[in-house]
């Protein structure tokens, strides 16, 4: 499960988070297969998978890393890849991550999860949809094998760490596969797109940060995607 911050304390952080993000920089295209791997072990999780579903003018291909075990009933079963291109198109427009326990997807995608618990994929999961200016978009799904109730706490301690890496991770991707210019860091939040953030982050639904907001839920998602953009 997420090891990452003091219970009483969300602004600490994994005392390797800076060596994650770190590799993550300067990382190349052989790279990614080991860092999913630094991902899953920094974090004490089942497995990780970033999935690039589509890249423009990038050729065709997997664009696929993850750390599933090689051989056995485990490959054969979820190493064919079709749960991860099927929750990719589910949460195509998705903004929120999707904990596999409560997202509101297919009767399909819920099989799939399920399935994940008898082949030791992991208990529990979610998966985040990631995207950038270019158009291109991706998945990261983390995996664990804690209970549901440590799983709830873990997320919210470390699922802003995440989201953040997979932001990060994401983006270094289409930098190398597109071969574009190193997008600009520099264009910061309003106080306006990172209180929603923090209130994302923390467990509320769009309704409810529109409630607090006192404004409609379009507007809550039309600053969820501005943030997104400056920070991909």
């Amino acid at each position: 499960m997420f090891e990452a911050v003091e219970a009483n304390d969300r602004k600490a952080v994994h005392p390797k988070f800076s060596h994650v993000t770190k590799a993550i920089s300067v990382a190349k295209f052989a790279d990614f297969s080991e860092i999913v791997h630094v991902i899953r072990n920094t974090y004490s999780l089942a497995n990780v998978v970033y999935h690039a579903a589509f890249i423009p003018g990038a050729p065709a291909g997997h664009h696929l890393f993850h750390t599933f075990e090689q051989g056995g009933q485990h490959h054969h079963v979820w190493n064919d890849f079709f749960w991860i291109y099927a929750i990719a198109a589910a949460l195509r427009n998705a903004v929120m991550p999707a904990d596999w326990a409560d997202y509101p997807l297919t009767d399909e995608i819920r099989a799939i999860f399920a399935d994940a618990k008898t082949f030791d994929v992991g208990r529990q999961g979610v998966s985040m949809p990631l995207r950038h200016p270019s158009g291109s978009y991706g998945v990261l799904t983390l995996t664990s094998n804690a209970s549901a109730r440590e799983w709830a706490t873990e997320q919210g301690r470390a699922l802003p760490e995440m989201l953040f890496i997979g932001d990060m991770l994401h983006k270094r991707y289409v930098e190398i596969v597109s071969l574009e210019e190193k997008p600009d860091f520099s264009t910061p939040l309003n106080s306006r797109e990172r209180e929603a953030l923090a209130l994302l982050a923390s467990g509320h639904e769009v309704k409810q940060i529109a409630a607090l907001f006192k404004c409609s839920q379009t507007t809550v998602r039309n600053e969820l995607r501005s943030a997104s953009l400056k920070l991909h």
